[in-house]
Formats: C-alpha cells, structure tokens, sequence
C-alpha cells in the first residue's frame, strides 16, 4: 500500500513504492440445455419456447451465483471466524457480532464492510428478530427477484441472501470480491427431422475473492 501523510511547505510528499502482482482466474462456462418438440411450442399457451427460455436463463443464474458462494467460502476456510449465537434471537447479539466483524474486515484490509452475506437459514433467524416491544427489527428482509435473493440493510449494510450458502453470515467490503461475465444468452438450434427445436442459454463468468476483505461469523 502507499503512504500518505500530512505535507510541511517545501517538504516532499509522503513515499513508498506499490508493488502488484498479477492473479491467476480461471474462467468458467455455465449454462442449461432444453430440447422441445414444435407440437410443444405451438400448441402451448402461455408459449412454452417462452417459459423455458425464462427457466433457463434462472438456471444460468443460480449457477454463476453458487459459483461465487462456492468461491468465498474456499477463500475464508482460513481465515478467522466469529461466533454468534443463532438461536436466542437477541438483536444484541446480532449487533456485537457484526461490529466485530467490521473491525475485523478492516484491521485485514484498510476498509470499511459494506455487504453482508447469508444462507436461507440465517435469513430466517434475521427475519426473526425482533425488538422490545415485538416489532421487527428488520421489516424490509423481503424477497425480491425471481432467483429468491434478498436485500436489506441491517446497520446500513447491504443484505443479500445466496440459497447456496449453508449457515453463518459474511461481513465484507464488496470490491474485494470481483466478477466478470459475457452473457451470451438465447440460442436455439432447429432439428426439422424430429420436428423438435433445441434451446440453450449460456455465458461465460468468473470471480476472484481476496479474502482480506471479509470476515466471517458462524453461528454457536
């Protein structure tokens, strides 16, 4: 990292050299396959050409996004962890946690959390809280997209549920985590001898976690 500093007139600036290095991602190619017949397609209503290429293109997503979680997960397996307990629903707990949490990500990496990741089981426990007079604490932990994420801001952190992502939540700083995609989308492929048609939806995707930058808390 440079250096910076307070400047005296006619003092040079604070100076040390940044050193980077080059990291090795590997890419990946994900997608779905779907073969349908023209009897399906033409005598469908709602068009079914149509819902499949919805659900497939919800396939491709899930996958490129378990590809991320799976992704994290291999880059924290050695970093410290956090315990929290998952089972009192004591907003408190939830509070200590995170702000340790936070200046745990950025004794590592010089900056500040501003994402929080977890699994469906964690959201249900967040869901759950709720303050002294029965209220809950978060209200706004509710779904919306179709491939069931989730966002919210506990502390003013960005909340986002992976379905993938087992037990414990993730406090980190998103630049830390970094993605690339070339969505190639729709191709279908007519087969006119078994008057069928071939459907796919496909990209290319890659991730590169630096785990300085998160922090993980597991549930006791």
């Amino acid at each position: 990292m440079t250096e910076g500093g307070t400047q005296t007139e006619k003092v040079g600036l604070a100076s040390r050299s940044l050193t980077t290095a080059s990291d090795a991602v590997s890419k990946e190619t994900a997608g779905s396959v779907l073969r349908l017949t023209e009897q399906d397609v033409d005598w469908s209503d709602p068009r079914t050409l149509d819902e499949a290429s919805l659900d497939l293109a919800e396939s491709y997503g899930i996958a490129t996004e378990t590809s991320v979680a799976t992704k994290l997960a291999a880059a924290l397996e050695d970093m410290a962890t956090a315990d929290f307990d998952i089972d009192t629903g004591d907003a408190g707990d939830l509070v200590v946690a995170l702000a340790a949490a936070a200046v745990s990500v950025h004794n590592t990496s010089k900056a500040l959390p501003d994402v929080v990741v977890a699994g469906l089981a964690t959201w249900e426990y967040l869901a759950g809280i709720i303050d002294g007079s029965g209220r809950a604490l978060y209200p706004n932990l509710a779904p919306n997209s179709a491939s069931a994420s989730v966002d919210g801001n506990p502390l003013g952190l960005k909340f986002v549920i992976v379905p993938s992502w087992e037990t414990g939540l993730v406090v980190g700083c998103s630049r830390f985590l970094r993605t690339w995609e070339d969505v190639k989308g729709l191709i279908d492929v007519a087969d006119p001898g078994h008057m069928e048609v071939e459907v796919a939806y496909r990209g290319y995707f890659a991730a590169h976690v630096y785990p300085q930058g998160f922090c993980q808390l597991a549930p006791e």
